[in-house]
Protein backbone atom coordinates (compact mmCIF):
# COMPACT_ATOMS: atom_id res chain seq x y z
CA UNK A 1 0.00 0.00 0.00
CA UNK A 2 1.17 3.32 -0.89
CA UNK A 3 1.69 6.57 1.52
CA UNK A 4 -1.57 7.91 -0.02
CA UNK A 5 -3.18 6.03 0.88
CA UNK A 6 -2.36 5.66 4.78
CA UNK A 7 -4.74 6.90 7.11
CA UNK A 8 -5.21 10.74 7.75
CA UNK A 9 -4.01 10.16 11.88
CA UNK A 10 -0.12 9.32 10.30
CA UNK A 11 -0.56 12.36 8.06
CA UNK A 12 -1.64 14.53 11.22
CA UNK A 13 1.25 12.83 13.81
CA UNK A 14 3.69 13.60 10.95
CA UNK A 15 2.50 17.24 10.78
CA UNK A 16 2.55 17.76 14.48
CA UNK A 17 6.03 16.26 15.09
CA UNK A 18 7.44 18.47 12.31
CA UNK A 19 5.91 21.35 13.84
CA UNK A 20 7.23 20.47 17.47
CA UNK A 21 10.55 20.16 16.23
CA UNK A 22 10.68 23.54 14.21
CA UNK A 23 8.97 25.36 17.16
CA UNK A 24 11.50 23.01 19.39
CA UNK A 25 14.55 24.31 17.75
CA UNK A 26 13.84 27.67 17.35
CA UNK A 27 12.98 27.73 21.09
CA UNK A 28 15.75 25.96 21.95
CA UNK A 29 18.68 27.92 19.77
CA UNK A 30 16.82 31.34 21.15
CA UNK A 31 17.65 30.32 24.43
CA UNK A 32 21.12 29.08 24.28
CA UNK A 33 22.22 32.47 22.42
CA UNK A 34 20.05 34.59 25.07
CA UNK A 35 22.19 32.51 27.82
CA UNK A 36 25.62 33.04 26.11
CA UNK A 37 24.93 36.55 25.24
CA UNK A 38 23.89 37.35 29.24
CA UNK A 39 26.70 35.05 30.33
CA UNK A 40 30.01 34.65 29.18
CA UNK A 41 31.30 31.15 31.07
CA UNK A 42 28.00 29.66 29.18
CA UNK A 43 29.46 29.25 25.46
CA UNK A 44 29.06 25.25 25.62
CA UNK A 45 25.25 25.91 26.37
CA UNK A 46 24.69 27.66 23.47
CA UNK A 47 26.94 25.12 21.66
CA UNK A 48 24.80 22.48 22.93
CA UNK A 49 21.37 23.96 21.83
CA UNK A 50 22.82 24.32 18.39
CA UNK A 51 23.68 21.04 18.33
CA UNK A 52 20.02 19.73 19.46
CA UNK A 53 18.37 22.56 17.26
CA UNK A 54 20.31 21.01 14.49
CA UNK A 55 18.74 17.28 15.08
CA UNK A 56 15.36 18.94 15.37
CA UNK A 57 15.82 20.72 12.12
CA UNK A 58 16.87 17.39 10.38
CA UNK A 59 13.96 15.27 12.03
CA UNK A 60 11.42 18.00 10.97
CA UNK A 61 12.73 17.92 7.87
CA UNK A 62 12.50 14.41 7.53
CA UNK A 63 9.02 14.70 8.96
CA UNK A 64 7.94 16.99 5.84
CA UNK A 65 9.90 14.78 3.09
CA UNK A 66 7.50 11.71 4.13
CA UNK A 67 4.40 14.36 4.33
CA UNK A 68 5.37 15.34 0.77
CA UNK A 69 5.92 12.12 -0.66
CA UNK A 70 9.19 12.96 -1.53
CA UNK A 71 12.19 10.03 -1.12
CA UNK A 72 9.67 8.16 0.92
CA UNK A 73 12.18 5.00 1.30
CA UNK A 74 15.42 6.86 1.86
CA UNK A 75 13.17 9.21 4.47
CA UNK A 76 12.14 6.41 6.26
CA UNK A 77 15.43 5.18 6.84
CA UNK A 78 17.12 8.32 7.37
CA UNK A 79 14.30 8.54 10.30
CA UNK A 80 14.65 5.35 11.51
CA UNK A 81 18.19 5.50 11.93
CA UNK A 82 17.74 9.46 13.65
CA UNK A 83 15.38 7.70 16.04
CA UNK A 84 17.95 5.03 16.96
CA UNK A 85 20.93 7.59 16.84
CA UNK A 86 18.76 9.53 19.45
CA UNK A 87 17.47 6.41 21.72
CA UNK A 88 21.04 5.56 22.16
CA UNK A 89 22.70 9.22 22.62
CA UNK A 90 19.67 9.82 25.36
CA UNK A 91 20.40 6.69 27.20
CA UNK A 92 24.46 7.54 26.94
CA UNK A 93 23.65 10.92 28.68
CA UNK A 94 21.41 9.64 31.12
CA UNK A 95 23.97 7.25 32.56
CA UNK A 96 26.73 9.62 32.18
CA UNK A 97 24.95 12.06 33.76
CA UNK A 98 23.56 9.96 36.55
CA UNK A 99 27.75 8.75 37.52
CA UNK A 100 28.75 12.62 37.15
CA UNK A 101 25.55 13.83 39.66
CA UNK A 102 26.46 11.43 42.37
CA UNK A 103 30.09 11.49 42.28
CA UNK A 104 30.16 15.35 42.72
CA UNK A 105 30.01 15.36 46.48
CA UNK A 106 33.42 15.58 48.50
CA UNK A 107 34.44 11.80 49.92
CA UNK A 108 35.63 13.52 53.71
CA UNK A 109 34.54 16.26 56.48
CA UNK A 110 37.01 17.50 59.29
CA UNK A 111 40.65 16.10 58.75
CA UNK A 112 42.20 15.57 55.14
CA UNK A 113 42.54 12.02 54.61
CA UNK A 114 46.23 12.60 53.55
CA UNK A 115 49.33 14.80 53.15
CA UNK A 116 48.85 15.26 49.21
CA UNK A 117 46.71 17.46 47.60
CA UNK A 118 45.93 18.61 43.96
CA UNK A 119 44.00 21.80 42.85
CA UNK A 120 42.92 21.34 39.32
CA UNK A 121 43.02 24.50 37.25
CA UNK A 122 40.07 26.68 35.74
CA UNK A 123 41.27 29.54 33.72
CA UNK A 124 41.95 33.12 34.23
CA UNK A 125 40.84 36.41 33.30
CA UNK A 126 44.13 37.93 32.10
CA UNK A 127 46.24 37.50 35.49
CA UNK A 128 43.27 36.87 38.21
CA UNK A 129 41.70 33.64 38.80
CA UNK A 130 37.99 33.17 37.25
CA UNK A 131 34.87 32.69 39.47
CA UNK A 132 34.96 29.35 39.08
CA UNK A 133 39.00 29.10 39.97
CA UNK A 134 38.63 30.87 42.93
CA UNK A 135 35.77 28.65 44.36
CA UNK A 136 38.16 25.61 44.45
CA UNK A 137 40.95 27.94 46.14
CA UNK A 138 38.46 29.15 48.59
CA UNK A 139 37.20 25.34 49.25
CA UNK A 140 40.89 24.54 49.33
CA UNK A 141 42.41 27.26 51.78
CA UNK A 142 41.44 26.09 55.49
CA UNK A 143 43.01 22.29 54.59
CA UNK A 144 45.67 24.23 53.51
CA UNK A 145 45.66 26.68 56.49
CA UNK A 146 45.53 24.29 58.93
CA UNK A 147 47.41 20.84 57.20
CA UNK A 148 50.42 19.78 59.42
CA UNK A 149 53.87 20.78 57.92
CA UNK A 150 53.96 17.83 55.96
CA UNK A 151 51.04 18.70 53.82
CA UNK A 152 52.48 18.97 50.33
CA UNK A 153 49.62 20.53 47.77
CA UNK A 154 50.31 21.03 43.72
CA UNK A 155 48.68 23.49 41.91
CA UNK A 156 47.88 22.30 38.31
CA UNK A 157 47.27 24.15 35.56
CA UNK A 158 49.44 25.94 32.29
CA UNK A 159 48.74 29.06 30.59
CA UNK A 160 46.22 29.45 27.70
CA UNK A 161 45.85 31.79 24.98
CA UNK A 162 44.35 34.68 26.48
CA UNK A 163 46.32 34.09 29.95
CA UNK A 164 48.92 36.71 31.45
CA UNK A 165 50.53 33.85 33.57
CA UNK A 166 49.81 30.04 34.31
CA UNK A 167 46.91 29.10 36.40
CA UNK A 168 49.16 27.47 38.61
CA UNK A 169 50.99 30.71 39.54
CA UNK A 170 48.34 32.15 39.86
CA UNK A 171 47.04 29.93 42.09
CA UNK A 172 49.96 30.48 44.20
CA UNK A 173 49.60 34.12 44.71
CA UNK A 174 45.89 33.71 45.67
CA UNK A 175 46.81 31.43 48.29
CA UNK A 176 49.97 32.80 49.63
CA UNK A 177 47.99 36.20 49.85
CA UNK A 178 45.70 34.52 51.82
CA UNK A 179 48.55 33.08 54.42
CA UNK A 180 49.34 29.39 53.44
CA UNK A 181 52.88 28.96 53.66
CA UNK A 182 54.69 28.77 50.08
CA UNK A 183 56.68 25.87 51.09
CA UNK A 184 53.53 23.81 51.36
CA UNK A 185 52.79 24.57 47.30
CA UNK A 186 54.41 22.76 44.51
CA UNK A 187 53.81 24.49 40.92
CA UNK A 188 52.34 22.14 37.75
CA UNK A 189 52.66 24.29 35.09
CA UNK A 190 53.07 22.54 31.73
CA UNK A 191 49.12 20.94 31.30
CA UNK A 192 46.33 22.00 29.15
CA UNK A 193 43.79 19.59 30.36
CA UNK A 194 42.67 17.42 33.41
CA UNK A 195 44.42 14.34 32.23
CA UNK A 196 47.58 15.88 31.96
CA UNK A 197 47.07 18.01 35.49
CA UNK A 198 46.22 14.63 37.54
CA UNK A 199 49.35 12.66 35.27
CA UNK A 200 51.97 15.76 35.28
CA UNK A 201 50.86 16.25 39.45
CA UNK A 202 50.89 13.35 40.44
CA UNK A 203 54.48 12.92 38.88
CA UNK A 204 55.42 16.16 40.85
CA UNK A 205 54.10 14.17 43.97
CA UNK A 206 56.08 10.74 43.54
CA UNK A 207 59.08 12.42 42.50
CA UNK A 208 58.39 14.51 46.27
CA UNK A 209 57.42 11.07 48.00
CA UNK A 210 60.48 9.71 46.67
CA UNK A 211 62.68 12.27 47.99
CA UNK A 212 61.26 11.83 51.67
CA UNK A 213 62.76 8.45 51.42
CA UNK A 214 58.90 6.80 50.51
CA UNK A 215 58.41 4.21 47.81
CA UNK A 216 56.11 6.75 45.95
CA UNK A 217 53.14 7.81 45.38
CA UNK A 218 51.69 4.03 44.48
CA UNK A 219 48.56 3.56 46.47
CA UNK A 220 48.96 6.66 48.74
CA UNK A 221 46.21 9.36 49.49
CA UNK A 222 45.66 12.21 47.32
CA UNK A 223 43.00 14.36 47.83
CA UNK A 224 42.24 16.43 44.37
CA UNK A 225 40.04 19.82 44.73
CA UNK A 226 37.35 20.61 42.17
CA UNK A 227 34.40 21.59 40.88
CA UNK A 228 31.72 19.04 41.65
CA UNK A 229 30.80 17.76 37.78
CA UNK A 230 34.47 17.53 37.36
CA UNK A 231 35.10 15.34 40.80
CA UNK A 232 34.06 11.65 38.94
CA UNK A 233 36.44 12.39 36.34
CA UNK A 234 39.65 13.55 38.77
CA UNK A 235 39.08 10.46 40.69
CA UNK A 236 38.82 7.80 37.44
CA UNK A 237 42.23 9.41 36.49
CA UNK A 238 43.77 9.64 40.12
CA UNK A 239 43.31 5.59 40.17
CA UNK A 240 44.68 5.06 36.35
CA UNK A 241 47.60 6.81 37.92
CA UNK A 242 47.82 4.67 41.21
CA UNK A 243 46.59 6.89 43.72
CA UNK A 244 43.31 6.52 46.11
CA UNK A 245 41.29 9.53 45.84
CA UNK A 246 39.70 11.51 47.85
CA UNK A 247 37.68 14.50 46.78
CA UNK A 248 36.83 17.76 47.57
CA UNK A 249 34.25 19.35 46.30
CA UNK A 250 34.15 23.41 44.89
CA UNK A 251 30.33 24.28 44.14
CA UNK A 252 30.58 26.56 41.17
CA UNK A 253 29.73 30.40 41.77
CA UNK A 254 26.94 30.60 39.65
CA UNK A 255 24.16 28.04 38.07
CA UNK A 256 24.91 29.01 34.19
CA UNK A 257 28.32 27.88 35.49
CA UNK A 258 27.04 24.97 37.16
CA UNK A 259 24.84 23.65 33.90
CA UNK A 260 27.23 24.46 31.35
CA UNK A 261 29.90 22.42 33.42
CA UNK A 262 28.14 19.11 33.95
CA UNK A 263 26.76 19.27 29.65
CA UNK A 264 30.46 19.47 28.94
CA UNK A 265 31.78 16.84 31.73
CA UNK A 266 29.62 14.30 29.07
CA UNK A 267 31.71 14.42 26.73
CA UNK A 268 34.94 15.00 28.63
CA UNK A 269 34.10 11.37 30.34
CA UNK A 270 33.22 9.93 26.96
CA UNK A 271 36.70 11.19 25.24
CA UNK A 272 38.47 9.76 28.71
CA UNK A 273 36.65 6.21 28.34
CA UNK A 274 37.43 5.99 24.98
CA UNK A 275 41.32 6.62 25.54
CA UNK A 276 41.61 4.26 28.36
CA UNK A 277 44.53 2.27 28.40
Amino acid sequence: MSDTSKSPRSSKHKRVQAALSFITAAAALIAGELVAARWSGAWFIALTTRLLSFALLFYGALCVLLLKHRLPRLARFLRAVWLTAAALALLSFTVVEILIFTGDKSDFEGEPPGDYMIILGAGLKGSTPSATLASRLDAALPYLLNASDDMLCVLSGGQGKDEDISEAFAMYRYLTARGVPPARLMLETRSTNTAQNIAYSLEILDNRARSRGLAGIEGQNVMVCSSGYHLFRARCLLKRGGAAPYALNAPPPRLHLKISGYLREYFSVMFMWRTAG
